[in-house]
């Protein structure tokens, strides 16, 4: 029996030495899935990984819709282009998406008046609906993300009663894929004495995040403790986090950034030197609803995290014990953390034991069956009429009202 073909569809990001964690996402994801599938990843730029799982094929050389046309299934990350949504309906492929509800959004281009801000966001919400009205499949990150996705397949007249049959957890439409490790990362990773004085802000995005409070934090009484950050803010962005950083005075002996751009092959040659992780997000709804990509770091390196009680990631830390999750957000909670993970500590042993725990769980190669299933169930075919998917995709894109036709509420 051949393989199904796969392709991994994300044009507008980067999967390289300089990806974002979208990107890390979506390579981790094709590690699991190449043991099952052909898997191809369209991408923003070629390539320089030294050793990647598949083929990655730069976007502005390659015929996409020949692509599309060619394989069995596209998943598409992020809101990606509608064009290739259009695409992939009319060449009758099974489509998979991997997106949240577009809440994140709400906090996206800071710097423009309220009513550009407003029309951007319905741009983003018009492409998601769209999304939720073809899909025949959708990976979620968290579960607290497959929830809030139900919820919209409801909504969007996505869901009968037909389906509580096929199954109870809706698996055949939805497959929950948490932050993890490929069969090939477990081989790989290994793990170094880390400097017990080390730690290392891995953040994300710098409006999501509370960084100020690592800076008051490393400024105060923490005799001998040194905080890097792993990058600096985006010299292209308007940034409060500029402002902040040059008001500030950073002695380099307590605070210092990472002054070159970290290539991916080479991030746990850097982490490893860490005693910690710290990812510290503001409060808010993105915050709240999400898991972030990077606590992949902890499972891979071995690296225990302190990081905020704000939301799922937060949680996913307290229930695992492969971290402290704060009390509270603020420089003596994250004082009294760094000092209770002193690397001799128990508190440190237990994290690393949970850690140990957490990686024969959280493996993709294992979460990723239930989509494989799914697909393989559907024959890797959509089940819909094509008429009947692109009267949805329009509705979606005009942003009209849901009433979605007929077999999909059959």
């Amino acid at each position: 029996m051949m393989r199904p073909s796969l392709l991994l569809l994300m044009p507008e990001y980067r999967v390289d030495e300089q990806m974002s964690g979208i990107g890390v996402r979506a390579l981790d994801l094709a590690s699991a899935m190449e043991s099952h599938c052909e898997v191809t990843i369209i991408s923003a730029q070629p390539s320089d990984l030294p050793d990647p799982p598949c083929r990655i094929l730069p976007a502005r050389t390659t015929d996409i819709a020949a692509w599309i046309a060619a394989v069995d299934a596209v998943v598409f990350f992020d809101l990606g282009a509608p064009e290739w949504l259009r695409c992939a309906v009319h060449a009758r492929r099974f489509i998979v998406v991997e997106n949240a509800v577009p809440l994140e959004h709400l906090e996206y281009n800071s710097d423009l008046p309220e009513n550009a801000r407003a029309d951007t966001y319905r741009r983003y919400v018009r492409g998601f609906r769209a999304q939720v009205a073809v899909a025949d499949h959708f990976l979620t990150r968290s579960e607290i993300e497959r929830h809030l996705l139900i919820g919209a397949l409801a909504l969007e007249g996505r869901l009968a009663p037909k389906d509580i049959g096929i199954s109870r957890r809706l698996e055949h439409l939805v497959t929950n894929v948490p932050i993890g490790l490929s069969r090939k990362d477990l081989i790989l990773s290994h793990s170094t004495a880390p400097d017990p004085n080390l730690y290392l802000w891995t953040g994300g995005l710098w409006d999501y995040m509370a960084y100020e409070t690592a800076l008051d934090c490393f400024l105060g009484d923490l005799p001998g403790k040194h905080l890097r950050f792993l990058y600096r803010p985006a010299a292209d962005q308007p940034l409060r986090a500029h402002k902040v950083l040059l008001e500030r005075n950073l002695p380099p002996e307590h605070i210092s950034f990472l002054n070159r751009p970290l290539p991916h092959s080479q991030r746990g040659l850097e982490i490893e030197q860490g005693a910690g992780l710290i990812c510290l997000g503001r409060p808010g709804i993105e915050n709240e609803t999400s898991v972030r990509l990077r606590l992949r770091d902890t499972l891979l390196y071995r690296r225990p995290i302190i990081i905020d009680g704000n939301g799922a990631s937060g949680e996913y830390v307290r229930k695992t014990g492969i971290g402290i999750t704060l009390p509270e957000l603020n420089a003596s909670a994250l004082r009294d953390a760094i000092v209770a993970l002193e690397p001799s500590s128990r508190m440190y042993d237990a994290c690393l034991a949970a850690i140990d725990q957490e990686r024969k769980t959280c493996k993709l190669d294992l979460t990723l069956l239930p989509f494989l299933q799914a697909g393989q169930a559907a024959g890797w075919r959509p089940t819909r009429r094509i008429g009947d998917l692109l009267v949805a995709l329009d509705r979606a894109l005009e942003g009209g009202p849901s009433d979605i036709p007929a077999p999909f509420l059959a």
